[in-house]
C-alpha cells in the first residue's frame, strides 16, 4: 500500500521540525469562560520532574541528527510539562476506613470538594462497590497516604476510579470547510455549535486505506478503528483523529493550544465532535488528579479496570499502584494532555488477550499525553494505544514480562503503540522492554518515533502468576525477537536504540532469579542474528533476530511485507548481536555510517535532564556508539530490582 500523494503533500505544507529538529488477538503477535488551559494558582513552576539545569548542549540545531519532516511532530505532553502538576496542601476533608463500603462516603466528599482542596484517605483500605468512584469536579486532587498505606479495594463492574464523563458520547459534528495542514492550529467550520473556550474536541476523518490497513478477516463491521464510526461500513469509520483544546474562537474559526499531528481532509469528511454525555455536551473535567495510593481488584473487562480517564484535559495519576484489574490498570480515552507518572503498575487479573489483562491503555483519539517512570510488570499486553491522536509520549518506563497464560512459551508484545487502526505519531523515549513490537490484528499505525530504548529480546520471567497465585513460568521458545513490525505497519523511525544486552544485565541478586540453561542470558550465541529477511522464524528454534520487520504473527508465513522494511527508518541503532552501530536510513541495508553523522538529542521532548535520574547518567542509552551504548540504568527498573517499586 503506498501512501497517498495528496495526503503526503498535506504533511509537508506547513511542517515544523519540534522536538526532533525544529479486544482479542493472537498470542506474540464565540468564548467561553473555562479557563482549562491555564494552570492552577499553585501549580510548581515548569513542573518538579526537569531538571533544566542540564541542557542539549547548546548546540545549534543543525549540529543534530534530525528526522525528515512528514515523520515527525511536536512533542510537548502531559501536566509535568505544561504547568506541571499542583501541589495542593489546603485538605477539604480527611476520610478513613469505614470497615464497610466506603463507596458513598469518598464520592460525596469528591463531589461537593472545593476548588484547589484535597479529598485526603488515611491509611487502611477502602472497599468500593458498584460503578466506583468518579471524579466530576475540575480542580481537585484524591490522596493517599501513600500507595502501600492507602488501598482502594474495588469489587465494581467497571473502574474503580474514573475522571471525566464515564463512556462519553460525540455529538453535534460540524464539518470543516477546508483542510488543515500538519503542524498547523486553526481551521474553519461550516458553522459553530457554541463551542467554547477551554473545551475539549475530537477532530477526526473518514478511513483513507492509502494510509490505514484494516484487517479484512476482522474488520466487517466493528472495531473499525476505535474513535467515532467504529461499526458499520469501513468507509464511514474514523480511525484518525486528534483530541484538542480550543484556545480562541473567531465567528466560524477555531485556534487550538497543540497543533495538529496529522492532516484532516474535507474529502474524508473531516470535522469537529463535541463530547456529551449522550444528550448534552459537558465540559471537560481540568487540572485534577489521583495521587499517593493504591487500587486494586476493578472488574468489567475492555473498558473497565483499576483507573480511567475519559476526555479530560491536563488530569494526571502520579505515585500510584495499580494491581489485580480486569480491565485496564491505567487508561487514557479521549484526553488531552494527561499523564501517569511514578506508578507501578503490575499482575491483571486475566492475563489473556481481550482487553481484561492490558497495563497501560491510550484510547481514541487521545493526544499529546504522557506516561513517564513508571513500572508495567506482569500483563498480557504492557502497552497499547488504539487509535491514538498523536503527540503522545511514553517514556522512561520499565515493561516486562507480558503473557499470556495459554502461550507462556511465546513472547507477548512488548513495549507498543497497536492494537487497533489509526494510531499515528507517537513517541517512544527511553524505556526498557524485552521487545518493541506491534500487532497488525485489527488494523495499522503509522509514523512511531522509537528514540534511545534498550531492548533486551529477552523476558525475565520474574514471579509471574495469575490472581489465584498460580505460577506461570515464561520461556522464550517461540517468537523471540528485540525489535518487530508486523505486515502494514509503514513510516515508523528507529533510532539511538539498543538491542540485546551485556552479560549479566539481567540478571539481579536480590530477585534471585536463575535461567535455564536453554535460555541463559548470556548474550553472545549462534542463535542470534541480525535481520529476519522471510524464510524460518526464530520459533523454529534456530536464531533469535535483532530485527524482524514485516512477518505476520497469525498464520505465520515465511514471506516477508518487504513494504514494512523499505518505509521504516533505522539509524545509530547497537545491537549486542553484532556489536555495531547500525544505520539504514530510510530501508537501506545497514552497511556503513554516515561520512559526518550529526549527534543525537538527549531527548526529543525534555529541554534538560529529568530530576528522577538523581545522579544518574542521562541519557542511559546511547545507541550511536559501539563503546558504551548502556553509560546509565534506568530508575524505574532499579526501584523493581531492589524490591521497592514504590520508593521515588
Amino acid at each position: 500500500m503506498s501512501h497517498s500523494t495528496k495526503h503526503r503533500l498535506l504533511l509537508l505544507a506547513a511542517a515544523v521540525i519540534a522536538a526532533c529538529g525544529g479486544g482479542n488477538s493472537s498470542p506474540g503477535v464565540g468564548g467561553g469562560d473555562s479557563d482549562a488551559g491555564s494552570p492552577p494558582s499553585d501549580a510548581a513552576g515548569d513542573g518538579p520532574g526537569t531538571d533544566t539545569s542540564t541542557s542539549s548542549g547548546g548546540l545549534p540545531p543543525g549540529d543534530f541528527y534530525t528526522l525528515p519532516a512528514d515523520r515527525t511532530t511536536t512533542w510537548q505532553p502531559g501536566v509535568t510539562y505544561n504547568g506541571g502538576i499542583p501541589a495542593r496542601t489546603t485538605i477539604y476533608k480527611t476520610l478513613t476506613p469505614s470497615g464497610g463500603d466506603d463507596t458513598s462516603s469518598i464520592q460525596a466528599a469528591l463531589d461537593t470538594c472545593p476548588p484547589e482542596q484535597v479529598v485526603m484517605l488515611g491509611p487502611g483500605t477502602f472497599h468500593v462497590s458498584g460503578s466506583g468512584l468518579a471524579i466530576k469536579t475540575s480542580k481537585i486532587t484524591l490522596r493517599g497516604s501513600g500507595p502501600s498505606s492507602t488501598i482502594i479495594a474495588g469489587t465494581p463492574s467497571s473502574a474503580v476510579v474514573i475522571i471525566g464523563t464515564r463512556f462519553y458520547k460525540w455529538g453535534q459534528q460540524t464539518d470543516l470547510v477546508a483542510d488543515v495542514a500538519k503542524e498547523t492550529d486553526t481551521l474553519t467550520l461550516k458553522s459553530n455549535p457554541g463551542l467554547k473556550v477551554g473545551e475539549i474536541v475530537h477532530v477526526d476523518e473518514t478511513y483513507d486505506s492509502s494510509i490505514t490497513y484494516y484487517n479484512p478477516d476482522k474488520q466487517n463491521g466493528d472495531f473499525q478503528g476505535w474513535g467515532e464510526g467504529r461499526k458499520g461500513p469501513q468507509a464511514d469509520s474514523r480511525p484518525i483523529g486528534q483530541s484538542m483544546e480550543i484556545k480562541s474562537i473567531t465567528g466560524n474559526t477555531l485556534t487550538f493550544t497543540t497543533k495538529f499531528h496529522t492532516a484532516f481532509r474535507t474529502a474524508h469528511a473531516a470535522h469537529v465532535a463535541r463530547i456529551t454525555d449522550g444528550q448534552n455536551v459537558v465540559q471537560p473535567v481540568v487540572w485534577s488528579g489521583i495521587e499517593d495510593l493504591a487500587v486494586t481488584g476493578g472488574g468489567g473487562g475492555d473498558g473497565g479496570g483499576n483507573i480511567r480517564l475519559f476526555a479530560v484535559a491536563y488530569c494526571w495519576g502520579k505515585h500510584l499502584e495499580s494491581s489485580l484489574s480486569n480491565g485496564a490498570s491505567f487508561a487514557f480515552d479521549g484526553a488531552f494532555r494527561s499523564e501517569v507518572r511514578d506508578s507501578y503498575l503490575h499482575t491483571s487479573a486475566d492475563p489473556n488477550p481481550g482487553g481484561g489483562g492490558y497495563s497501560l491503555i491510550f484510547d481514541r483519539y487521545t493526544a499529546d499525553s504522557l506516561a513517564e517512570n513508571n513500572i508495567s510488570w506482569n500483563f498480557n499486553k504492557v502497552s497499547v494505544m488504539r487509535s491514538t491522536g498523536g503527540g503522545n509520549v511514553v517514556a522512561y518506563n520499565y515493561f516486562e514480562d507480558a503473557y499470556g497464560s495459554g502461550y507462556p512459551t511465546i513472547p507477548e508484545v512488548g513495549m507498543n503503540g497497536s492494537h487497533m487502526a489509526g494510531s499515528h505519531y507517537e513517541l517512544f523515549e527511553g524505556n526498557q522492554a524485552f521487545n518493541f513490537d506491534s500487532d497488525s490484528y485489527w488494523g495499522s499505525q503509522m509514523y512511531y518515533t522509537v528514540f534511545r530504548n534498550h531492548l533486551t529480546t529477552l523476558r525475565r520471567s520474574i514471579r509471574p502468576g495469575t490472581a489465584d497465585g498460580v505460577k506461570v513460568k515464561l520461556t522464550d521458545e517461540v517468537n523471540r525477537r528485540g525489535i518487530g513490525l508486523t505486515i502494514h505497519q509503514r513510516w515508523h523511525n528507529f533510532v539511538g536504540n539498543v538491542i540485546g544486552y551485556p552479560d549479566g544485565y539481567l540478571q539481579n541478586p536480590k530477585i534471585g532469579f536463575a535461567y535455564p540453561a536453554a535460555f541463559s542470558p548470556a548474550p553472545q550465541g549462534k542463535t542470534f542474528q541480525y535481520e529476519w529477511l522471510g524464510g524460518p522464524f526464530g520459533s523454529d528454534g534456530q536464531f533469535t533476530p535483532m530485527w524482524q520487520l514485516g512477518y505476520e504473527g497469525q498464520t505465520w508465513p515465511k514471506t516477508q511485507d518487504t513494504e514494512v522494511q523499505a518505509t521504516t527508518l533505522r539509524d545509530a541503532n547497537y545491537d549486542y548481536g553484532t556489536k555495531s552501530v547500525r544505520w539504514h536510513g530510510i530501508g537501506g541495508t545497514g552497511a556503513g555510517a554516515p561520512a559526518s553523522p550529526k549527534p543525537l538529542r538527549p531527548s526529543l521532548y525534555l529541554a534538560g535532564k529529568p530530576a528522577f535520574f538523581g545522579a544518574n547518567p542521562w541519557p542511559w542509552v546511547d545507541g550511536a556508539t559501539g563503546a558504551n551504548p548502556l553509560p546509565g540504568i534506568l530508575p524505574a527498573r532499579t526501584r523493581f530490582d531492589n524490591g521497592t517499586p514504590n520508593d521515588l
